[in-house]
């Protein structure tokens, strides 16, 4: 019987081949060699697949089940989609026939409710396997161990509450594991094991609240560790097995709320660390010391309530982008991150991007960001700044960025525009400033001394921060209205106004001159032309003296 079956699909195959015919509803194509069912009422996978095709999908339907043998000899298929359908059993024998050709089995969005251990037995081969938003529960040991060329396996959005110590067998080539959306609540020292390949493991949407500290024994290799949107209240990755490797580290969304000292030890080649939406309010000094590689930090949406002293910044020699927005900062020292008095090179002086934005942060010092001469982005939105120190930027030449939005500044210190356009920049076309949602007092004064510094530098050729997104908050009558509009229909009157007070004051100056000239003119006023000298004084005395003498 079982060779009649065969004979049969034999058959198939030739007329397939021959004829070219595509099935029903679907749309084919042999340049490139693919067959999209996708998007229809299909309960079960058809016979008649085009033998030359390489790249099926069947993505969409409500396929149930994979039957026996349900590819016949000579299927040449390396990509096969079978996502978002009804899937809960995949027969044993489902793909002897095309385990010389699958390379990439896609059974994403089904209802699962394990991994299909035998079926897999058929495809060593196999390099990207997908199981995500399945309802897988428990991975049994050695479910992968056949599939010994696997390089990505995804198992994303299941129900998986453990790892088993040999869930992970035979996977010597996997170099990208994602066990993300799951509800993995710990690591233990063998849930990682035989995954020394790895190179980037996504751990991240779990319940994961503790990690034993040789957890990351086997995964030397490792370079991409995301464990963020968890459930740790303790920094535990410094310690937690082999870590030399490690490139970006994502450790937000948890619940640290102190970075010690030693618990990120080790990382000498992380380039990148997140530390966001935490509960962090206490960095300890010498926090980062090893990580003299890192170029990007972020720390915000924390609860920092300032800028840590210098010592926590230790070992920081290239950082070069740094968040702290949505902390709890209230102001800014002169001296920011304590490089104000440090040799060229050390900590901190290679940013060139600083976000301090949504913070309480009111006033700026003049020299805060004075050792920071590479900054080229500096974000200080929705803060509740009022002035801004005119010097405030002098010492950032090449500062591109400048982002002041959302804050309460009501009357703008031109000067500092001045300070930001550095004459030495080479950068100065991609400048721009952002001053949107300040509440403005928009009046003649602003006007002239705006167009008296426009008009300035306008003069030097430079390309100015545009006050086009600056909205009137006072006068009342004004609020809501831009700046721009302002101007466009008050430049007659404000020009109108100036030149009324000085036809104003014309007159009465020229009164003052003319009642001041009579007046040092006048005999009787000669007091005020010549002062008597102290020779001259007695000299009148005598004569007044011999005068009275005679008459008597």
């Amino acid at each position: 019987m079982s060779m009649v079956v065969e004979l049969l699909l034999s058959l198939v195959t030739i007329f397939t081949s021959v004829k070219g015919s595509c099935i029903k509803g679907c749309v084919c194509n042999e340049q490139p060699l693919t067959v999209f069912c996708n998007e229809g009422d299909m309960e079960t996978i058809p016979m008649n697949v085009p033998a030359y095709a390489q790249e099926v999908s069947f993505a969409g339907n409500k396929i149930k089940t994979i039957n026996s043998r349900i590819f016949y000899k000579g299927l040449r298929i390396t990509k096969l989609d079978l996502s978002s359908n009804a899937l809960t059993d995949i027969a044993d024998d489902a793909f002897p026939n095309v385990r010389h050709t699958l390379n990439t089995l896609n059974l994403r969005g089904n209802q699962l409710t394990d991994v299909p251990k035998r079926s897999l037995s058929y495809l060593p081969l196999l390099h990207n396997f997908f199981l995500a938003n399945n309802n897988i529960e428990r991975l049994l040991p050695r479910t992968f161990e056949s599939m010994v060329n696997l390089r990505h396996l995804d198992l994303s959005g299941n129900w998986l509450e453990q790892l088993s110590q040999n869930a992970f067998v035979g996977l010597h080539q996997l170099s990208h594991l994602n066990l993300s959306g799951n509800n993995i609540a710990a690591l233990s020292a063998s849930s990682l094991r035989n995954l020394n390949s790895v190179i980037v493991l996504d751990l991240s949407d779990n319940n994961i609240a503790k990690i034993h500290q040789n957890a990351l024994t086997h995964t030397s290799f490792l370079e991409i560790l995301n464990i963020s949107r968890n459930k740790l209240e303790e920094i535990q990755i410094g310690h937690s097995g082999e870590t030399g490797r490690l490139l970006i580290l994502d450790l937000s969304t948890n619940k640290f709320s102190s970075i010690p000292t030693g618990s990120l030890s080790g990382m000498k080649q992380l380039d990148e660390l997140y530390l966001q939406k935490n509960k962090i309010m206490n960095i300890e000094k010498g926090a980062f010391e090893s990580m003299t590689k890192l170029k990007t930090l972020t720390l915000s949406e924390n609860v920092l309530a300032g800028i840590p002293e210098s010592a926590a910044w230790k070992g920081l020699k290239s950082l070069q982008r740094i968040s702290l927005a949505g902390n709890l900062i209230h102001s800014l020292n002169d001296d920011l991150f304590g490089t104000k008095h440090k040799p060229d090179n050390s900590e901190m002086q290679a940013i060139t991007n600083i976000d301090l934005s949504k913070n309480n942060i009111s006033e700026i010092g003049s020299d805060v960001f004075s050792a920071m001469v590479v900054l080229q982005t500096l974000n200080l939105e929705r803060n509740y700044i009022t002035r801004i120190p005119g010097d405030a930027f002098s010492f950032n030449p090449i500062l591109e960025e400048l982002y002041l939005g959302s804050n309460h500044l009501q009357m703008p210190n031109f000067s500092w525009f001045a300070s930001a356009i550095h004459p030495s920049s080479q950068k100065l076309t991609n400048f721009s400033s952002f001053l949107q949602n300040n509440p403005w007092t928009c009046n003649c004064k602003l006007y002239q001394e705006s167009t008296d510094f426009f008009n300035f530098e306008n003069a030097k050729e430079k390309k100015l921060p545009s006050l086009d997104g600056v909205i009137c908050f006072e006068p009342t009558w004004l609020r809501g209205r831009s700046f721009s509009w302002y101007i466009t229909s008050n430049k007659d009157h404000c020009d109108r106004t100036l030149l009324i007070m000085l036809r104003t004051l014309l007159p009465l100056l020229t009164f003052l001159v003319i009642i001041f000239l009579f007046i040092i003119k006048m005999p009787q006023f000669k007091l005020f032309r010549t002062l008597p000298s102290e020779q001259v004084r007695p000299k009148r005395i005598r004569l007044d003296s011999y005068k009275r003498d005679k008459i008597l």
